[in-house]
């Protein structure tokens, strides 16, 4: 689902899979009521914002191998604003990989995140969680995040990867309290 004019959602809003993008600028999506999403990909983009201000955690509740979900700000002004998530969970299944990412001059705010996890449960080969701050004033806000797991990581099999946290072209991601990294 694109939204292209200010739209709210007053009552519960709840999404499984798929994707919600806020496209525009000046447009504002917001779900003011009980919210929960597991398995979708959240995106602002070109001077947007997406707002979900009850949402308390994100699952990448994956059904099938190889999924990736997104939660991207792409833009100068976009901005993906899910302060009150405190936990970011990866997804079960085979080469599953949630991209987190802040594109030419958009902002991610989950500063209210403490723990990202990739579960040492399900299938762990080749799954990653991966953050990305590219471009100037892009940022990605994680200044609660005290932990971050990826169980597969650094482990001398050759059926892994390592999740990521890559800063660029004066990106900025935001973890000054990250004291347990584990992987």
């Amino acid at each position: 689902l694109t939204v292209t004019s200010n739209s709210t959602v007053s009552g519960a809003f709840s999404m499984t899979g798929g994707s919600l993008t806020a496209q525009g600028t000046g447009v504002a999506f917001a779900a003011s009521g009980a919210t929960t999403v597991g398995g979708a990909s959240l995106i602002a983009s070109g001077g947007a914002t997406l707002s979900l201000p009850n949402l308390t955690s994100y699952t990448n509740t994956t059904s099938v191998n190889s999924q990736i979900r997104s939660l991207i700000a792409t833009g100068t002004g976009s901005v993906l604003e899910l302060r009150n998530v405190t936990t970011v969970t990866n997804g079960l299944d085979f080469d599953t990989h949630l991209s987190i990412s802040a594109l030419a001059g958009g902002k991610v705010d989950l500063r209210g995140v403490t723990q990202i996890i990739d579960p040492s449960s399900g299938d762990t080969r080749f799954r990653t969680v991966d953050i990305t701050a590219d471009g100037a004033s892009s940022l990605v806000d994680l200044t609660g995040l005290t932990s971050f797991s990826d169980m597969q990581a650094r482990r001398s099999t050759s059926d892994r990867r390592d999740s990521t946290n890559t800063p660029k072209n004066s990106g900025t991601i935001q973890a000054p309290a990250l004291s347990v990294l584990t992987g």
